[in-house]
Formats: structure tokens, sequence, C-alpha cells
């Protein structure tokens, strides 16, 4: 989870579609705000074999499997302000150590 991410860059990922394509897999941000504090980021990727990044969200919406800050900033009263896709790919397996890489490089820049 970033903190350290200017506002530059929270421009940049809100002003992107928050529409999610059906049964693909790919790496994703969240935009997580809360009155008073400093927005947070985080970068995550969904590669379930069912429905793909479309089940990984839905897990964040209803705050199942989320990852501990995520789910930490969420009980915390943050609100997923935004979501987008920010690489995707059909859903076939030898994709998903690209998504996984791609999640890595994009977690370490911002």
């Amino acid at each position: 989870m970033s903190t350290r991410t200017s506002t530059l860059a929270f421009a940049m990922f809100e002003s992107l579609s928050d529409v999610v394509l059906a049964n693909v897999w790919g790496v994703y941000v969240l935009v997580l705000k809360k009155p008073r504090r400093r927005d947070l980021m985080y970068i995550g990727s969904g590669t379930a074999s069912h429905r793909g990044l479309r089940a990984r969200l839905y897990e964040h919406e209803h705050g199942v499997l989320c990852p501990r800050y995520v789910a930490d900033a969420q009980r915390a009263v943050c609100r997923t302000y935004h979501k987008a896709l920010l690489a995707y790919c059909s859903n076939i397996p030898v994709y998903r150590t690209v998504i996984v890489a791609v999640e890595a490089a994009l977690s370490a820049v911002f």
C-alpha cells in the first residue's frame, strides 16, 4: 500500500476509466480516501481462473480475502474512491506470470 505517491500520480490513476472487462486477468489500482488523511493507493492483480479480474475486485468490494493493509484501511473507514484497470490480457494461464510481474513493477514504481 503506497502512501508516498505524489498527488499527480493519484490524479493520473483517478482519471483512468473504471470499466473492468469480463473474463480477463489484469493489474488494477485502488485509490482509497479518508477525510483529513493522506490518500492511499494499492496495486494488485486478478488472476482467478473463473471471472478473472472481476472476481478479485468483487472480493475487495465485499471485504473477502483482502490484503492486510487494504482490509485495515477499509476498517479505518477509508472508502474505495476509484478502481481502474492498468493492464490486462485474456485469462490464459501462460500470461499469469506476466501479470504478476507487471503488478510487481508498478508496485515498485508507485
